[in-house]
């Protein structure tokens, strides 16, 4: 196991309910993320939790590392993500306070990418899904890995803000295997979303 991997295991057992998982995510995971957002849709990608950098990594190969931020609490994952991925602009800090990045982008066009375990973390899933309505643009999106079968996103809450989810892609080879889903407004969204259940 790498430095990298090491380290992101002994912050989950630090922290596990904030980690998520007990792995980085994968090369195959991180690649379904990046090509599921179009190069040319995009002006600023903000990532949300960056960990060891491997999503970092698949972001800045497709779209430039000066067009990536990546945001991580730990200081000592945000230094792994730094080295790992030159020119990209990495950020210590926690995702409660994002919306006091966003005022240095172009909002209307910025995919933010969330790595955050927020199935785990409803009152932080609700307070970005809450940022990510007022603030991201009607070209912009909110994008989100799951290891569950349905949408991270229950329907009540993104419902009501104006937003759509869609599932982009599958990594199987992930452990576990995952899915990742975008929100965008509702008028840009798939018809075709496959929605969590609700009571």
């Amino acid at each position: 196991m790498d430095e990298s991997a090491l380290a992101f295991v002994g912050r989950w057992l630090r922290h596990p309910r904030r980690t998520g998982a007990i792995v980085p995510s994968s090369r195959d995971l991180a690649r379904t993320i990046a090509d599921g957002l179009d190069r040319d849709d995009y002006t600023t990608i903000l990532e949300l939790g960056a960990g060891t950098g491997s999503v970092t990594r698949a972001l800045a190969r497709r779209f430039g590392a000066e067009r990536v931020v990546a945001l991580e609490l730990s200081p000592a994952l945000a230094r792994q993500a730094r080295r790992r991925n030159p020119g990209v602009t990495v950020i210590e800090g926690c995702a409660t306070r994002v919306e006091s990045l966003l005022d240095r982008y172009d909002c209307d066009r910025l995919a933010m990418v969330s790595c955050l375990p927020l199935l785990s973390l409803p009152a932080l899933r609700r307070s970005l899904l809450d940022v990510a309505a007022r603030r991201v643009g009607s070209k912009g999106c909110f994008v989100q890995f799951t290891y569950s079968p349905w949408s991270p996103f229950p329907a009540n809450e993104y419902r009501t803000l104006g937003l759509r989810a869609e599932r982009t892609g599958r990594a199987w080879r992930n452990v576990p295997p995952a899915s990742v889903w975008r929100l965008t407004r509702e008028a840009h969204a798939s018809r075709d979303a496959e929605l969590r259940p609700t009571a």
